[in-house]
């Protein structure tokens, strides 16, 4: 999940619907067995797996684990197929250049927060 890797937003969410099921039978299950502690302590699981049924089902949250993916895909396609691609370079109209790097960007930016793309860099060089 922390590497944005879509496979795990996917499991996640299959596990959050289970566990989501989880919590409502065990919410039944603790009031009719007259335990209201547990009860509660059921409801409030079942709330905060919905918040993160919720927010991995946002359209900006799937769209930030699928641009990993494709990039991820990509640079392990290019990898392997030995290419290296140049960066172009586009005409500012202040008649300076600036590098594009669509196919690898460094950041996006995800609910106004910008989040680093690039691979982390070791803590001693």
């Amino acid at each position: 999940m922390l590497k944005l890797r879509n496979w795990a937003r996917s499991l996640t969410v299959l596990f959050s619907w289970f566990s989501l099921l989880n919590a409502f039978t065990r919410t039944i299950e603790s009031l009719l067995a007259g335990k209201g502690v547990a009860a509660v302590g059921a409801l409030l699981g079942g709330i905060i797996v919905s918040w993160v049924l919720w927010y991995l089902s946002n359209p900006e949250v799937i769209a930030a684990f699928r641009l990993r993916e494709s990039l991820s895909l990509r640079e392990s396609l290019s990898a392997a197929a030995g290419v290296t691609t140049g960066i172009p370079k586009l005409d500012n109209p202040d008649g300076g250049t600036t590098t594009l790097n669509e196919m690898n960007p460094n950041s996006i930016t995800l609910f106004g927060k910008k989040i680093d793309m690039r691979a982390p860099s070791p803590l001693y060089s």
